[in-house]
């Protein structure tokens, strides 16, 4: 039938890129309305915080399936296995997104003394560092080195944590932690976003 897509049609890839872009793109918003809602009823920093959780860990999802879309139409003509992979502009909108929000919430944090302010400062450095990296080499789809891999492994549990810290630092309106037990706390997640820039570092420029 003709007026039907195929799975791995162009169009079926395209909407899910696009959905997955917008899903990050919502964290652009939910950064401001995060801080905004400091000094308002006590559950929304922790409903926007789980919300922001919950679009990063669907856009991901998202960007998954279009990748498994795009290689069920992937052919083995002699100039596709030639051809450079494509750069992950999903992957940079994704990063970016995060950066903006995790940077704004926990810098928020640290000035109310909910989180040491060293966990927003080692934050943004190592998305600095993620980005001089990216500005050598793009993110492509496809396999990367193993020690590349591992630092971006590491990269990625890295922002679980720091989306944990702002989780938890959100719980502290309601009174369910502590500043005494996250700042400290938040000295570990600090030091966890330091280890793969000290692996890029030492591998130059993985």
């Amino acid at each position: 039938m003709t007026g039907q897509m195929s799975p791995s049609s162009p169009g079926r890839r395209r909407a899910w890129r696009g959905a997955a872009h917008a899903l990050s793109l919502t964290r652009l918003v939910l950064a401001p309305a995060w801080l905004a809602t400091l000094d308002g009823p006590r559950a929304l920093p922790l409903g926007l915080a789980l919300l922001a959780c919950a679009t990063d860990f669907l856009d991901g999802r998202l960007a998954r399936r279009a990748r498994l879309v795009a290689h069920e139409g992937e052919t083995d003509s002699a100039a596709h296995a030639t051809a450079p992979s494509p750069v992950d502009t999903g992957a940079l909108i994704d990063v970016a997104a995060d950066g903006a929000f995790l940077i704004v919430t926990l810098a928020g944090a640290a000035h109310r003394g909910w989180l040491s302010p060293l966990l927003p400062l080692a934050a943004s450095a190592a998305l600095l560092a993620l980005a001089l990296r990216w500005r050598r080499a793009p993110p492509r789809a496809g396999p990367t080195s193993r020690r590349r891999a591992l630092a971006d492994r590491l990269g990625h549990g890295a922002g679980v944590a720091n989306y944990g810290a702002v989780v938890a630092a959100s719980t502290v309106p309601l009174g369910l932690l502590s500043p005494a037990l996250l700042v400290p706390a938040s000295l570990v997640v600090a030091a966890l976003n330091a280890l793969p820039v000290a692996l890029r570092l030492i591998g130059r420029g993985i």
